[in-house]
Protein backbone atom coordinates (compact mmCIF):
# COMPACT_ATOMS: atom_id res chain seq x y z
CA UNK A 1 0.00 0.00 0.00
CA UNK A 2 3.27 2.51 0.40
CA UNK A 3 3.59 1.79 -3.20
CA UNK A 4 4.60 5.26 -5.57
CA UNK A 5 4.35 4.93 -8.96
CA UNK A 6 4.96 8.21 -10.93
CA UNK A 7 4.03 7.94 -14.83
CA UNK A 8 1.20 8.41 -17.27
CA UNK A 9 0.18 4.98 -17.34
CA UNK A 10 0.21 3.40 -14.38
CA UNK A 11 -1.19 -0.27 -13.63
CA UNK A 12 -0.85 -1.75 -9.99
CA UNK A 13 -2.67 -4.78 -9.18
CA UNK A 14 -4.50 -3.65 -6.04
CA UNK A 15 -3.75 0.04 -6.90
CA UNK A 16 -6.49 2.36 -8.07
CA UNK A 17 -8.11 2.67 -11.72
CA UNK A 18 -11.09 5.13 -11.33
CA UNK A 19 -13.02 6.71 -13.90
CA UNK A 20 -13.73 10.85 -13.44
CA UNK A 21 -16.46 12.99 -14.79
CA UNK A 22 -16.24 16.80 -13.64
CA UNK A 23 -17.23 19.84 -14.92
CA UNK A 24 -15.03 22.96 -14.48
CA UNK A 25 -15.25 26.70 -15.95
CA UNK A 26 -12.73 26.20 -18.58
CA UNK A 27 -14.17 22.97 -19.59
CA UNK A 28 -17.79 22.03 -19.15
CA UNK A 29 -17.08 18.37 -19.79
CA UNK A 30 -14.34 16.51 -18.68
CA UNK A 31 -13.74 12.44 -18.73
CA UNK A 32 -11.02 11.41 -17.37
CA UNK A 33 -8.95 8.17 -15.37
CA UNK A 34 -6.69 7.70 -12.05
CA UNK A 35 -4.24 5.34 -12.50
CA UNK A 36 -1.33 4.48 -9.88
CA UNK A 37 -1.06 3.16 -5.87
CA UNK A 38 -3.77 4.19 -3.27
CA UNK A 39 -2.03 7.04 -2.30
CA UNK A 40 -0.03 8.45 -5.64
CA UNK A 41 -1.90 8.54 -9.13
CA UNK A 42 -1.60 9.58 -12.52
CA UNK A 43 -4.51 11.26 -14.32
CA UNK A 44 -5.23 11.01 -18.29
CA UNK A 45 -8.45 12.66 -19.64
CA UNK A 46 -9.92 14.64 -22.19
CA UNK A 47 -11.87 17.36 -21.76
CA UNK A 48 -14.96 19.73 -23.75
CA UNK A 49 -15.59 23.53 -23.96
CA UNK A 50 -18.75 23.29 -26.84
CA UNK A 51 -20.26 26.17 -25.96
CA UNK A 52 -20.12 29.69 -27.47
CA UNK A 53 -17.03 31.92 -28.65
CA UNK A 54 -14.63 30.07 -27.40
CA UNK A 55 -14.89 25.96 -28.43
CA UNK A 56 -11.87 23.97 -27.30
CA UNK A 57 -11.08 20.50 -26.63
CA UNK A 58 -8.09 19.73 -23.90
CA UNK A 59 -5.63 16.65 -23.13
CA UNK A 60 -5.68 16.30 -19.76
CA UNK A 61 -2.58 14.72 -17.89
CA UNK A 62 -1.45 15.33 -13.87
CA UNK A 63 -0.12 13.83 -11.00
CA UNK A 64 -2.23 13.71 -7.57
CA UNK A 65 -1.80 12.52 -3.95
CA UNK A 66 -5.06 10.73 -1.90
CA UNK A 67 -6.03 10.51 1.73
CA UNK A 68 -8.91 8.03 2.68
CA UNK A 69 -10.66 8.32 5.99
CA UNK A 70 -13.48 6.07 5.92
CA UNK A 71 -16.10 7.40 4.02
CA UNK A 72 -14.60 10.73 3.52
CA UNK A 73 -11.40 11.03 1.19
CA UNK A 74 -9.35 13.81 0.34
CA UNK A 75 -7.12 14.75 -3.33
CA UNK A 76 -4.59 17.16 -4.23
CA UNK A 77 -3.97 17.41 -7.92
CA UNK A 78 -1.72 19.20 -9.88
CA UNK A 79 -2.95 18.60 -13.97
CA UNK A 80 -2.91 20.59 -17.25
CA UNK A 81 -4.92 21.03 -19.90
CA UNK A 82 -3.34 21.29 -23.36
CA UNK A 83 -5.04 23.33 -25.01
CA UNK A 84 -6.71 22.39 -29.29
CA UNK A 85 -8.28 24.46 -31.37
CA UNK A 86 -8.25 27.30 -33.47
CA UNK A 87 -6.04 29.87 -31.85
CA UNK A 88 -2.11 28.23 -31.56
CA UNK A 89 -1.83 31.03 -29.50
CA UNK A 90 -2.75 29.59 -26.08
CA UNK A 91 -1.02 26.45 -24.87
CA UNK A 92 -2.33 25.20 -21.83
CA UNK A 93 -4.15 25.64 -18.49
CA UNK A 94 -2.25 24.53 -15.27
CA UNK A 95 -4.50 23.41 -12.09
CA UNK A 96 -4.00 23.18 -8.47
CA UNK A 97 -7.49 21.26 -7.58
CA UNK A 98 -7.73 20.68 -3.48
CA UNK A 99 -10.69 18.45 -3.24
CA UNK A 100 -12.71 16.43 -0.39
CA UNK A 101 -15.20 14.07 -1.27
CA UNK A 102 -17.92 11.51 0.15
CA UNK A 103 -18.26 7.96 -1.16
CA UNK A 104 -21.88 6.90 -1.74
CA UNK A 105 -21.33 3.34 -2.93
CA UNK A 106 -17.95 1.67 -3.05
CA UNK A 107 -17.33 3.39 -6.84
CA UNK A 108 -19.65 6.27 -6.57
CA UNK A 109 -18.79 9.17 -4.85
CA UNK A 110 -19.42 13.41 -4.82
CA UNK A 111 -16.48 15.48 -4.08
CA UNK A 112 -15.96 19.60 -4.40
CA UNK A 113 -13.00 21.96 -3.84
CA UNK A 114 -11.57 25.34 -5.09
CA UNK A 115 -9.81 25.65 -8.04
CA UNK A 116 -6.34 27.52 -8.92
CA UNK A 117 -6.14 28.25 -12.81
CA UNK A 118 -2.87 29.65 -14.77
CA UNK A 119 -3.20 30.41 -18.38
CA UNK A 120 -0.71 30.14 -20.26
CA UNK A 121 -0.77 32.01 -23.63
CA UNK A 122 1.92 33.32 -26.32
CA UNK A 123 0.28 36.39 -27.00
CA UNK A 124 -1.64 37.45 -23.56
CA UNK A 125 -4.83 36.43 -25.05
CA UNK A 126 -8.24 34.80 -22.55
CA UNK A 127 -10.41 32.87 -22.80
CA UNK A 128 -13.14 34.95 -21.40
CA UNK A 129 -12.08 33.92 -17.70
CA UNK A 130 -12.09 36.17 -15.02
CA UNK A 131 -10.51 36.06 -11.71
CA UNK A 132 -13.03 34.19 -9.63
CA UNK A 133 -13.09 34.77 -5.52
Amino acid sequence: DDLVTIGLVNWVGDGVFQPSFWSSGTSLINVGVKMGSRRVYGILGLGAYPEGDNKRVSAITGLGVHGDFGRLWVDVDLITHHLFWTDPSLDMIGKLRPMVGFRLLDSVSLFAGPTLEVLVSRNGQTIGMRARV
